[in-house]
């Protein structure tokens, strides 16, 4: 084979391998980057949009739980400001007229109407004057406590003989013949009244 026959087949090997070469550059031009795009194909941080009526019912719900809370606040300030805190004698003095408007007091039933009576005296003095631990006290364990305590014999005396009536009727459940609910609460009223309990 001559040179001339070889030159001559190397024209379209040349061709093929320019239309090569001029091809392979072309499809390695890649498009641009589409808006937002990064050059390692990674995005920013997106914020979907929220619609308008879920934006506006997590409004709605924030508010809803303000207003709860600002409503219990205002309430528990009210009801205190409005029910002011009974003191010791009047909390006492209701526990009485409970008790005479009670059907017991109208039956004349003795038994409950002196666990009243003696409920109401231990709890006035060991809420009003620390003496005792107020009705959980038996008879026993409430005079001993006003006897250690070294109270008045005027007060000693009548608070012994109103648990004496008392706890006769309680445990036997009979009355004595002199036994008067009227007698009863005004020795009881008597006992609360007194200012002497802690005075030597």
């Amino acid at each position: 084979m001559s040179n001339q026959n070889l030159a001559t087949e190397s024209l379209p090997i040349a061709g093929n391998i320019a239309i090569a070469s001029e091809s392979l550059a072309t499809s390695t031009v890649l498009p641009p980057l589409p808006e937002g795009e990064e050059i390692y194909g990674l995005r920013g941080l997106e914020v979907p949009d929220m619609p308008f009526w879920s934006l506006l019912l997590s409004i709605l719900v924030i508010l809803a739980v303000l207003l709860l809370i600002l409503r219990r606040i205002f309430t528990k300030y009210t009801v205190s400001e409005a029910v002011p805190k009974l003191s010791n004698y009047e909390q006492a003095m209701k526990a009485i007229d409970e008790l005479k408007s009670s059907g017991d007091w109208a039956k004349n039933n003795a038994k409950n109407i002196c666990e009243a009576m003696t409920n109401i005296l231990k709890n006035y003095l060991a809420e009003e004057f620390f003496l005792g631990r107020g009705d959980s006290d038996t008879s026993d364990e409430f005079l001993a406590a006003l006897a250690a305590a070294k109270i008045k014999d005027s007060l000693i005396i009548p608070s012994i003989k109103l648990f004496e009536v008392c706890d006769f009727v309680r445990y036997t459940g009979k009355t004595q013949t002199n036994f008067s609910k009227e007698r009863l609460l005004k020795d009881l009223l008597f006992l609360l009244e007194n200012r002497d309990w802690r005075d030597k």
